[in-house]
């Protein structure tokens, strides 16, 4: 298996390819307009162990324009009730960082910087700049 995702402890969890299944990762765009109910995921893709055989995997990226300033959809407070009990078991700190929305910034930002965080060597390229504050964020964060 190569692709894993994070649980709300902090642990990585094989995702075992299915045959003529499509796997979908949800990200901070769609954790924010759904006011949390959907969770970014927060995952890794493994180079396959030699013999384990062979995984297509093609990565689509969808993503919003960095200056967007989406809104949230109404969500029932039914949904919100269970978003809050399912997030207190959620153990965030194991998670690993990841920046959120800020209020004073468009979503759109929010989004670039997980993508240049989780891509070092674009960011090094491109974003130079960027790429030092996300550093110091992260290494903030794990001050904390």
């Amino acid at each position: 298996t190569s692709l894993q995702v994070k649980d709300f402890n902090g642990e990585w969890i094989n995702v075992p390819p299915v045959e003529n299944t499509l796997v979908f990762a949800v990200g901070l765009t769609l954790e924010f307009i759904t006011q949390g109910v959907c969770v970014s995921t927060v995952h890794r893709v493994l180079t396959p162990t030699p013999g384990e055989g062979d995984r297509l995997s093609i990565s689509f990226f969808q993503t919003i324009n960095i200056e967007s300033k989406k809104t949230s959809i109404e969500v029932d407070q039914k949904a919100k009730d269970l978003v809050k009990l399912r997030d207190a078991k959620r153990t965030k700190n194991k998670i690993g960082f990841q920046f959120q929305v800020d209020e004073t910034r468009p979503v759109g930002y929010s989004v670039f910087l997980n993508r240049v965080k989780s891509h070092p060597k674009v960011g090094e390229r491109h974003y130079p700049k960027v790429l030092k504050y996300i550093q110091e964020e992260v290494a903030k964060a794990s001050d904390i």
